[in-house]
């Protein structure tokens, strides 16, 4: 069987752990493998684009800028809210869930908390940050095209249905 080179529409089975480039340390790391879809948008464009031309059994590492990434820290997610929209006990540093209604929950930091208003950060985590991905490819699944076979359709010619002498029966009463 030939070796797949990871191309889009392939799944692929893979598991990665995150370091910042120049440290060795990965800060971040997955337990379990996990099964993406190239050309889906399930993982950010510089780890997919990584992805591409590799195969089953490639070990390696690639960095990704943040601009191919989580993108640039923008200053219109800095949120001020006010004090009653956030729990009493809230405190600097801490994570919190916003609930986006159809759109899910998004992970928000409580950045500062002032008289009126607690100032709160709606960016990604790693927004703004340059990362380095260790990645291996456990297996790499071909999705496989199922083609409709057309065929010519069949006119069966129907006979004329041949009369044949019937006796109406009636029931005697």
């Amino acid at each position: 069987m030939a070796i797949l080179k990871i191309k889009k529409g392939d799944f692929v089975e893979l598991i990665y752990n995150v370091s910042n480039p120049g440290e060795s340390k990965p800060f971040d790391a997955l337990e379990s493998p996990i099964k993406v879809g190239i050309g889906l948008n399930q993982v950010i464009p510089g780890f997919e684009k990584a992805l591409i031309g590799k195969k089953e059994g490639d070990k390696f590492s690639v960095e990704v800028s943040s601009d191919e990434g989580y993108g640039d820290v923008r200053e219109d997610l800095f949120i001020k809210m006010p004090k009653d929209r956030l729990p009493q006990d809230v405190y600097v540093g801490q994570e919190l869930l916003a609930d986006m209604g159809a759109n899910g929950q998004i992970s928000i930091l409580v950045e500062d908390i002032a008289e009126d208003f607690i100032l709160v950060n709606a960016n990604h985590p790693y927004a703004g940050c340059n990362l380095v991905f260790g990645v291996e490819i456990l297996k790499v699944h071909r999705e496989v095209k199922l083609v409709e076979k057309k065929t010519a359709k069949k006119t069966v010619a129907k006979k004329p249905v041949k009369k044949t002498n019937t006796k109406k029966v009636t029931k005697k009463k």
